[in-house]
This record gives structure tokens, sequence and C-alpha cells, in this order.
């Protein structure tokens, strides 16, 4: 069976021979060649190229195909001889494009008629005049191509040499036994056989190389080269292109492909057919079911990365094509070959000389980095290199673009991105004169500045995304044609009126802003809304908050978007009722996001129960909406904020069945509803199972005072619950064993609730076993009526093994803690418990808290706090402890080895603990009572009272590095001197927030010669400064007024 390579050089060898390359880019030019090179009709030649260059650049992907499986020199000099022949073809193209682009364009503006709505720039072509210099560099391509394809045969014979040449199951059996274990090459071998169900296939990848040599250090490597070499031509680039960007870059998917698209990597041949947008989706689907990229961990869903192993492939397999150049990269080589890369300012001439760069990203210096570097970011004039398709500049600081990038006449990207809102850039440059313009987005201060006259020449502009106080000042953009997003300011002036948008209608998305300034329902009806069938998302949105407009409902009426429409915001609406088309017989069947944002005087909502694919539905603000239709099934998200509803809605069922029917709801949040007194509607519906339903937040409904008793009893899939401010809710119906998150905050409950049987019943499960509880995070805030902490938590027969976080705060009238204490939520490994001043003391200190706790605050425990101090000074886990308002505490633990683990100690307003330890030591008149806590590790020490150094066992602590005090008493200052320099030689930072009766610093203070950082407030009576260690790096000594002392 020939291979891949070799079947498609041979197809594509039929007619890339020197004479038919010839023949495909011979475009009858001899007449015009002529010493008279009479302008002539350049249609027929035009098409003639744009037919034949896809397939001359289709061999360039078998091409660099083979010059990754043969690097030799001769085979990768070819390919280079062969791209730069296709490139200077593809400029002469271009630029005979851009003159057609700009006649059309003088001609519009002088007002030739130019067909409405038009999606395609060559529908409306003219003849033009071709120059000399275009004929002759047209001539020099054609030569340049007929000389490169002289050696397409030999690629097609070194094709063939170099190809390779049942039972899946056994054959998988076998690929994973060579993989040793490794999980990438797992995953990524995984997905080329899953898309290629074929023994043949399997067996060539099992006999692979990088697999039969799998003890090699690099097999991982090999393996990803396999993938990537069994990847299409046109995603080899794509994941190729990617390799110019930061090992840890997180890419968003659309800017990359819209990337992709400006840079000519998805078959602009195919647009006609298919938007490059959908083909781009494709391939960023096909590279991350194939493991190329993976969700970002740290932005989630929409961003991706690069595992560092993919990363460095694509740096490998395309080092001539691309190259990034960071900061510190000094000495590195840039070859000549390189079309795409990505460049620090600092670095900015190493690629200078680069004169057929196709894509240039630039992240420039920022103030904060550099001081001396010039305000304002310039694009040196050598870097204005004619041949750009891409120029995306990441600016950490002001930033101007000059004249000269209008000479970019084939820029298809260009994107400057300014992090920081303060910054601004200017440009003066006439970009309307880069007609070849896909995508500008340029992002930075809102009193930025640039040209917006003459904007709306960009007629192939797909993408447009400036600050809203510039995109307004666009005028004209009926003849935008090519947009598929645009945010449009409605304005009383010419240009700028509803009217504006009757031809867009490529539109994806449209934010249509300031509908008060539509005159009336006939202006509205004139924006054609209800023509532009490819719009899925529609925001409409009413800036004003006067109240007397005219007729509100009757434009929103008019402005109706086709049913095609998927994603609806209606924002500022003053009308009372909603929009026809939306209660008609009829409504927006397609319709999956609906959101409703201060309408203040919307009262009715038509039934919701045609809208089959609604997932979606958020209402804020509407206080005048008491009461909402039964949703759909197919709802999956319920959000109502500040909302005047009385109950909740229904989900509408079939009346066919009697059976329950299940809801595919998840999201539930609520708040603000001051007029709900009962959660009924869909949670207590008993012809509905919410078996999906995931999350449910109730917060700040001051008057509910009630849930339905099962509620809960059909949510077998419940993970977080949330109830806040909601101070007459005295009960809690039974909760769900799926429950992951439960968070009460404000209400009136004075117990908690239980559990439920997964039957539905309450009580737990039976006596005879045990039933894990999935909660991990336990949340009790602000519940003045609770007493004890009983229902699920001591509830027999739950095993609590996930608990990590337990919090009670500001429980007033609580006295008891579960029977039994903390330890038998075992795995707890942060517990908080504070402001519960009427907490009863316990007898069980051996058992009180959890054996691996490793971090405990307790503050204002009432007189629980001494059982707790006992119970944690034993335990063996325990890194971070806090102590606050304590009053009965008298002493800290002061038995051998206690506190083993701790790193990390804040103690405050515990008075007895100072007056007693203090007291004892003028009774032993400060005799040495011992020192068995040398081997204690504490790093982090805040106390309120210097004297507490003076006490066991932080008197015998050696190793602090941070110690951050309060107040400053007056003590015992030898023994505080003496206590720095026994930890002089770890101690890095010293802190004294309140020093208004320190007088001096100790005179050793040169002798602590890890010190970096000390600072000192309210320091007014602190007159002079001892030496200081050298080691110092930042001071700050402050009086009370805030001025600096030294």
């Amino acid at each position: 069976m020939a291979s891949w390579l070799a079947s498609v050089v041979k197809e594509l060898g039929n007619w890339v021979g020197a004479a038919a390359v010839q023949k495909l880019v011979d475009m009858g030019m001899e007449s015009h060649l002529s010493k008279h090179r009479q302008p002539v009709d350049s249609k027929a030649a035009l098409k003639r190229v744009e037919t034949a260059l896809p397939k001359i650049k289709a061999v360039m992907g078998v091409a660099e195909a083979l010059k990754m499986k043969d690097p030799s020199t001769h085979t990768r000099n070819w390919v280079q001889q062969f791209r730069d022949a296709v490139d200077a073809a593809e400029d002469v193209l271009d630029e005979l494009k851009y003159k057609e682009l700009e006649n059309m364009v003088q001609k519009q503006n002088r007002g030739d008629s130019v067909g409405e709505g038009s999606s395609s720039v060559s529908k409306k072509r003219k003849s033009c005049a071709i120059s000399d210099d275009i004929l002759e560099r047209l001539e020099e391509a054609v030569a340049m191509l007929d000389e490169a394809t002289v050696g397409l045969e030999e690629l097609r014979q070194r094709a063939k040499e170099l190809d390779e040449y049942g039972d899946l199951q056994a054959i998988g059996d076998q690929i994973v036994k060579k993989l040793h274990g490794s999980p990438l090459a797992a995953k990524v071998i995984g997905s080329l056989l899953n898309s290629h169900m074929d023994p043949y296939f399997w067996r060539r990848i099992s006999s692979h190389d990088s697999l039969i040599n799998s003890q090699q250090a690099n097999n991982v490597m090999e393996v990803l080269k396999l993938s990537y070499y069994n990847l299409p031509g046109d995603l080899q680039v794509c994941f190729m292109f990617c390799s110019i960007f930061s090992q840890d870059h997180d890419f968003f998917k659309e800017d990359l492909i819209k990337m992709w698209m400006a840079s000519g990597f998805l078959g602009q041949q195919s647009w006609e057919e298919q938007r490059p947008e959908d083909i781009g989706e494709d391939y960023f689907n096909i590279l991350l079911r194939k493991s190329f990229f993976e969700v970002s961990k740290i932005k989630g869903q929409g961003y991706y990365v690069m595992h560092d192993l993919i990363h460095e492939l694509a740096t490998n397999v395309y080092e001539g094509e691309c190259c990034r150049v960071g900061r510190n990269d000094k000495s590195i080589y840039i070859p000549s070959t390189i079309r795409h890369v990505s460049v620090h300012e600092s670095q900015i001439q190493k690629v200078s000389h680069l004169k057929n760069i196709r894509s240039l990203v630039i992240t420039t210096i920022g103030e904060q980095q550099d001081k001396t570097v010039p305000k304002y970011f310039v694009l040196p004039n050598n870097l204005v290199i004619k041949s750009l398709r891409l120029l995306k500049i990441h600016a950490n600081r002001c930033c101007k673009l000059q004249e000269e990038v209008s000479y970019l006449v084939h820029l298809r990207y260009l994107s400057i991105y300014i992090p920081y809102p303060l910054f601004q850039y200017i440009i003066h440059a006439p970009i309307y004169k880069l007609y070849h313009l896909l995508v500008l987005e340029v992002i930075g201060s809102e009193d930025s500045e640039i040209e917006t006259t003459g904007m709306a020449n960009l007629v192939n502009l797909r993408y447009i995304r400036f600050p809203n106080l510039i995109i307004k000042t666009i005028c004209g953009v009926h003849m935008m044609t090519s947009l598929h997003e645009f945010t449009f300011f409605v304005g009383p002036e010419s240009g700028h009126r509803i009217n504006e948008l009757r031809t867009l209608n490529n539109l994806r998305s449209l934010d249509i802003y300031n509908i008060e300034n539509i005159r009336d329902p006939s202006e509205a009806a004139s924006a054609n809304l209800l023509g532009k069938e490819n719009l899925q998302s529609l925001q409409l949105i009413c800036t004003t908050h006067e109240t007397n407009l005219n007729n509100p409902e009757q434009i929103l009426d008019n402005l109706q978007p086709h049913q095609n429409l998927m994603e609806l915001a209606i924002r500022g609406y003053k009308g009372q009722r909603f929009p026809m088309w939306m209660m008609g017989e009829m409504p927006l069947l397609n319709l999956s996001t609906l959101k409703l944002h201060q309408c203040p005087y919307l009262n009715n909502l038509s039934s919701f129960g045609q809208m089959t694919s609604l997932k979606e539905l958020e209402i804020y603000n509407c206080p005048n909406m008491d009461k909402l239709p039964d949703m759909p099934l197919s709802l999956t998200k319920f959000r109502v904020h500040d909302v005047g509803l009385t109950a909740l809605p229904g989900l509408s069922v079939h009346t066919s069945t009697m059976l329950p029917q299940k809801s595919f709801l998840r999201f539930v949040y609520i708040s603000r509803c001051p007029n709900l007194i009962t959660l009924n509607g869909f949670l207590h519906q008993d012809t509905v199972q919410l078996h999906g339903l995931e999350d449910l937040g109730i917060t700040n409904c001051e008057n509910l005072a009630q849930l339905p008793m099962h509620a809960f009893t059909t949510c077998l899939s419940l993970k977080n619950l949330f109830i806040e401010d909601c101070p007459n809710l005295t009960w809690l119906p039974c909760l769900p064993l799926s429950l992951i998150s439960f968070k009460i905050d404000g209400i009136g409950v004075s117990a908690l609730p239980e559990y439920f049987h997964s039957s539905g019943s309450s009580g737990g499960p039976s006596p005879s076993s045990f039933i894990a509880s999935s909660i991990e995070k336990i949340d009790i805030w602000n519940c003045p009526n609770l007493i004890s902490l009983n229902g699920f938590l001591e509830q027999e027969n739950i095993e609590f093994r996930a608990i990590n976080e337990f919090w009670v705060v500001n429980c007033e009238n609580l006295i008891q803690i579960p029977k039994g204490g903390f330890s038998k939520f075992v795995s707890v490994n942060y517990l908080d418990i504070r402001d519960c001043p009427k907490l009863a003391a316990v007898d069980n200190h051996n058992t009180l808290l959890p054996s691996k706790l490793r971090a405990l605050c307790m503050i204002n425990c009432g007189k629980l706090d001494v059982p707790l101090m006992e119970s944690s000074s034993r335990l063996t886990t325990l890194t971070q402890l806090a102590i606050f308002n304590s009053p009965n505490i008298t002493r800290i633990p002061s038995t051998e080895n206690v506190f083993g683990s701790l790193s990390k100690l804040e103690i405050g307003n515990c008075p007895k603990l100072i007056e007693i330890e203090l007291s004892l030591m003028r009774q032993t008149h400060n005799v040495d009572r011992g020192s068995n806590f040398a081997s204690l590790k504490i790093n982090f020490l805040s106390i309120d009272e210097l004297a507490l150094l003076l006490i066991e066992p932080l008197r015998s602590l050696r190793s602090v590095s941070h110690l951050f005090v309060s107040y400053c008493s007056m003590i015992d200052t030898q023994r505080v001197e003496q206590w720095l320099l026994q930890n002089s030689s770890t101690l890095r930072e010293l802190t004294i927030w309140n020093a208004s009766t320190l007088r001096s610093l100790p005179a050793a203070m040169a002798r602590l010669t890890s010190l970096e950082h000390l600072t000192i407030q309210r320091a007014d009576l602190l007159v002079e400064l001892p030496e200081l260690p050298a080691s110092l790096k930042t001071r700050e000594i402050k009086s009370s007024d805030g001025a600096d002392k030294f």
C-alpha cells in the first residue's frame, strides 16, 4: 500500500512539474509585458492564479513533512527554495487584491452603487490596472516556481524511500507494554490510534522505532513526533505556529484561531463553502483530542496550554520556520528562513534583518522593569516589514503606531494589548488603508487616541475591538459588510443611526448600545435584525435613566431578531411588557441563553414552555416582576437577583405521562428577593426529579421563612449548598449525602439538619451499616439561635472521611460542639472556631481534635479555649496555631515534645498568660526553669506583647525568621536582646506595629546578620538608632502621623 506521503506527492506531481506550474500560473502576460504595457482587466488572470496557488501551497505541506523525516541539507535547501517561490507569488497576488480593494473603496466613497449585504469582495470586483512593477515581480515569481519544481520528481522518490510498511486488542496490548508507564506518551498514542481504527495502521505504530527503542531517554519525544507526523499538513502548520509563544503561555482559543486565519493556515480557497473560524475550530478540536493542548488549570475553560514536551516538539520540528527571542537570549542565532517570530523589545534588533517575516509578536519592556525606557513604545522603522500578515504587540507601557504602519498592505491581523488601564496608545497611522485586515484589536486606556475617520473602508474586517469611547466614533459602518462581531452605539447623527446595521448580514455577535436614541419603531425596523440569519448573540442595551421614553415597547417589538438567535440579553429596558416576538406562538425556538438586566418596570413574561432549547435564564434588578411562567425542562442554570418574586416558578412538564420527569437543572442562585416567603415551585414539584442539580445558593432573602420539607429529596447530585442572610429561616430540610460544601451564614436555625436516606426518609442509614458522607467543607457563620452542633454532624452510622475545612464563626449562643469532639472528622486539616463565647468546656482532651489537623484558629471560644490548647499541643501534624481573645488560658503547655511540627504561631489578647508567667518568673528570681523546647522549629511568630518572648516555649525558640509584634511594652530589654541574638542566624523580618513606648532599640541590632526588613510604626519616642546590620534591605520607621523618623 502506498504511504500517505508518497501518494499525495504522486497525485500532486501530475500537475506540479515545471511545465505544469508554468501552465497554471501562465496568465497570458506576454501581451501585457510588451513595451506598451496597456492596463487590462485582470479578473480572469487573478482567477487562474487564485486557483493555482492553493494547490502549489499544498505541495509545501508535503515538502515540510518530508523535511521532518529527512532533515538532510539537500532536502532542507530544496524546501526553502520552494517556500521562497511560493511566498513571492503569494505576495504579488495579495498586492493585486489590495489594488482591487482600494479601487472598490474609492468608488464607494464617491457614491458609486455597491450591492448591500455582499459577503465577498470578489463579488464586487471591477477591472483595475496592473502596474509595471507588479507585472515584473509576477514574472519573477513564475520563474522562481518553475526553477523550484525541477526537484519535484526527486521529492516523490525520496518519499517512497522513507515510507514504512487483525486484532486491535492484541496490537494495543503490545503498544501499551512498550510505553513503560509514561502518561503523556499513552495519552498521545491513544488519541492517535483512536483516529485510525485500522489494524494495519496499529501494527505500523507498534513496530515504529520510537516504541521499539522505548528504553531510550528521549522515547517520549519520539512518540510525540510519531503522533505529529500523522497530522494532516494544515494541522502541522497550525501546531508549529504555537511555538513562537512561551512554554507557559495560555492560549485563548478564539484568538489563536483568528491568528491561524490571518496567517493563511485555514485553507482560504474553501472560505466560500465554510467559514475559516469553523475550520479553525475543527483543527483546534483535533489537536485537543490528540493531546497537543490541554485546558489551563489556572484560567480554566476557553484557555489552553501545551505540555512542556509538546511545546518542545513544536519548537524543534520547525526550528527554521519559527523562532522565539526572549529577554535573555543574547547570543541566539536567527536564520533568514524564519517566517514567524516573537521577540522581546530588548532583543528587537536581532530580527530586523528578516525581510520575509509573516508573523511578528512583540512584548515590550514595562516602566516598572526599566525606568530608563521611553514613555511610549514605537515600532522601529526597520521592523515595518511589508510581507507581514500578523502584528501583535503586548505592551507593558504606552504605545504609539507611526504612519509607516499603513505600508503593511498584506496585514491581516493587528493587535495591541495593554493590560494596564492607565496606559494609553496613540495611533495616528491611517489604518483604514489596510484593506486586507481581518482582525483589528486595540485594547488599552479609554482615553487612548486613534483616528477612526475612514475606518469603514476596511471592508474585509471581520473582528474589531476598541475601548467603547473609541469604537462609538466609527462612522458609516454599513460598508463593513464582512464584520462578524461588533459593538454599535446608536447616535442621533448621520452615520451613527441604527440603519447603519442594515447591510451587516454576516454578524454572529452584536451589541447595540443607546437604543433610547432610536427615534421611532420604523427606524428600529431599518436595522434589519430579522434578516440577519447568521446572528447568534444579541445584546440590546438602554443606557439612560430617564423614564419618559417614546414607545420603548414598540421599538423593542421592531428589533426582532432572526429565529436562529441563540443568546439574547436585554438591559435597561423601560417597557412594562416583553416584546411581541417573545410572546407569540413561534418564539425564539433556538434560544439557549436569556438575560434580563435592569428592567425596572417589566412585570410580565410569556410562557417559556415552547423554548425547548433554553438552558440559561438570568434576571437581575427587575423589582416589578412578581412571578415567572413555568420554565422548560431543558434549563440548566437559573439565576435571579433583586427581583420581586413571591414564589419560584415551576418546570413545564408533559401532561401525557404521569411519571416524574427528569430536569436538566444544574445551577440555581437566588439573591435579594425580599418578597420571597417560601421556596416552592420546582423545589416542591412532585412531577419533576432534580437529579442533576449541583449548586443551590440562596442569599439576602430577608423574608424567606420556609423551605419545602422534601426540597432535596430528589437532589441526589447536589454538591454545593449555601444559604446566607435569611434571618427568618428557622429550619432546614434533610440533606443529601452527595453534598460536598455546606454553608449557612446569617440564618435563624436553632439546629442543624440531618441527612436523609437514599429512599428519601430522614434519620440516616440502617443501624447495621455505615455510609460515607461526601462533605469536604463546612461553614457555619453568624447563626445567633444555634445552640448545638448536632444534626447531621451527630447522626449515627455516618462516616466523615472527606472534610478538609471546618468553620464555626460568630454563633453567640452556641454552647455545645459535636458529642465526642471533632476527632470523628478524621480528615480535617483546618479548624477555625471564633466568637462563640458561650462554648462549654469538655473533659475528653485527648479526643477533642482530629489527629491529622494541620491548622487551628481559636478566637474567643469561651471555656473551650483551654481544652483546645491542651489537645492541640499533642498533635504531631499541627503546623499553624492562632490563639486570640482567650482569657482562660494561663499557660502554654510546657511538657517535652509539644507542638512538634509547628511552624507558624500567632498569639493575641491572652492577658492571664503573660500575667501568671511573669509572676512565676519573679518568684523564681529570673532563674531559667529549663529549656526543653530548643527543637521547636517555629519560623513565623506573631504576638501582641513583646513580653510573650519571655515565657516558654517562646523563650527557647532559635529558628524564627519572621517576627511581628503588635505592641511594644516596657519589659526586660536584656532578655529581649538575648532572644533576638539566639535567633540572629534566621531572623529576616522584624515588625513592630505600635512602638509608642519604645525609647531605644537593642544595642546588639548589628549582630542580627540575617535581618533584611525592619518596620517600626508609631515610634514617637525613638530618638536614635543603634548600628544596624549590613544585611538590611528595607527600613521603615515612622511616627504616629506617618512621617519618617530617620
